[in-house]
């Protein structure tokens, strides 16, 4: 068990896992402005047009999983060479 954990710190401090998030965070960019650009085109056609939730909540539920990911993504990125 000893040597699962030991490889496991050696795997997360290595540059190569650090570097790695970078890489996907910076894949995650345009994803995350697309998804934001949606979510608020859905609650605009929400909000003016009085859709249906039901026509419209898929979509905006979809695009805001996509966009929390997309910042969760960045945010992990942002901690490990920012802040550590």
């Amino acid at each position: 068990m000893d040597t699962i954990k030991t490889f496991y710190a050696v795997l997360y401090n290595s540059p190569h896992y650090s570097f790695g998030w970078v890489v996907f965070a910076c894949m995650a960019i345009l994803p995350a402005i697309v998804s934001g650009n949606l979510v608020q085109h859905h609650l605009t056609r929400l909000a003016k047009s009085k859709a249906s939730f039901a026509k419209e909540g898929k979509p905006l539920l979809f695009n805001a999983v996509i966009l929390a990911l997309c910042i969760c993504i960045i945010a992990h990125a942002f901690y490990l060479y920012v802040i550590m």
